[in-house]
């Protein structure tokens, strides 16, 4: 499945699909390290996008709707921390929490500091579904881009000592700051604001930032972020 010959196609509500006819040229890059971008093109989902050593388990991470909304099968989930990246609403919604008038603000990987999220690790034969899936899913308006990074997994010894002691290879998507819905605000004052106002397709804002936290605080992932814009709704 491709963006290009999927009839129907699930979409995150991290994502939004205001600009589906916005188009990326992908290859596959070394670990941590930017794909390129082509936005004159339309490229359908590319298995070498997702290159990785054969030895190596497949992981993929979450960190918001796909946390408890995965949409594919999966052998594993451990909760895991992810280094250089840092949960943020830097993505402008002009659909499902907003419009183009009145933009929401939905979840991306934004650079720098850590996250916490969900690590899930999907069987070798159910790769060839899963992956087109979620690049179907994450990419309908290329404000993410897929990036190989580094996870650590919280895994319990014989005595139920919890520890983070376990490093494996995930893929992810991560926000693109040269988007134009990539949204660079930090003030969750203003974060607020916009909040409060926008209601989309799917409904208000305020709900998919509640309806979020929550979700986090069931798994024990709360964030400190989310609880301070949620304080100031």
């Amino acid at each position: 499945m491709s963006i290009e010959d999927s009839t129907s196609v699930s979409v995150s509500e991290d994502e939004d699909p205001a600009e589906a006819e916005e188009s990326l040229s992908i290859v596959a890059g070394e670990e941590g390290r930017d794909l390129v971008a082509n936005p004159k093109r339309h490229i359908a989902y590319d298995p070498e996008v997702f290159r990785r050593d054969p030895t190596e388990d497949l992981w993929v991470f979450g960190y918001g709707s796909l946390i408890w909304n995965p949409g594919f099968r999966f052998v594993e989930q451990r909760k895991a921390e992810l280094q250089g990246y840092h949960r943020a609403f830097c993505i402008k919604s002009e659909h499902y929490r907003g419009t183009a008038e009145q933009p929401g603000l939905v979840l991306g990987l934004d650079e720098g500091g850590s996250c916490l999220g969900i690590a899930f690790r999907i069987a070798e034969d159910e790769a060839d579904i899963a992956l087109p899936y979620l690049w179907d899913r994450e990419m309908v308006t290329m404000v993410y881009r897929p990036a190989k990074v580094s996870l650590r997994l919280l895994q319990e010894d014989a005595a139920g000592k919890a520890t983070w002691n376990q490093s494996v290879s995930a893929f992810t998507f991560v926000a693109r700051p040269d988007h134009r819905q990539y949204y660079a605000g930090k003030d969750p004052k203003v974060i607020a604001g916009i909040v409060r106002q926008a209601i989309g397709s799917a409904g208000p804002n305020w709900d998919y930032v509640c309806n979020t936290a929550d979700h986090l605080r069931q798994l024990d992932l709360a964030d400190p972020m989310m609880e301070a814009l949620i304080a100031g709704l």
